[in-house]
């Protein structure tokens, strides 16, 4: 899950959005948290994430998920329905999914 480049080995960014998740306190640390795994995450540098890189995290941090629940779950992310999710659309996601960070934890860390 933090190793984003698949490098089989972990770069500072990622290693900082580890730490980040590990130590996050209260909303603030889960705010901060998240924006750095949202930075890493958008793999284009454009401050959004496609479809397919949420495809990738969700896909990854809950291997069973069905192409029903991933579609239920990107239109509720794509807020805007522009076909990006933006990182306010990323937060009020997080936010409303957070037992999501827990099995990040569980699995990736």
């Amino acid at each position: 899950m933090l190793d984003a480049d698949e490098s089989g080995a972990l770069d500072f960014r990622e290693y900082l959005t580890g730490l980040a998740i590990i130590n996050e306190q209260g909303k603030d640390g889960r705010t901060a948290a998240l924006r750095l795994a949202f930075g890493m995450f958008d793999e284009t540098g454009d401050n959004t994430l496609s479809k397919e890189q949420l495809e990738r995290v969700l896909r990854r941090a809950l291997p069973d998920l069905s192409n029903e629940g991933f579609e239920a779950l990107w239109k509720e992310a794509d807020a805007s329905g522009d076909g990006k999710v933006d990182i306010d659309e990323f937060l009020a996601f997080a936010e409303r999914h957070k037992e999501m960070l827990p099995v990040f934890r569980r699995e990736y860390l």
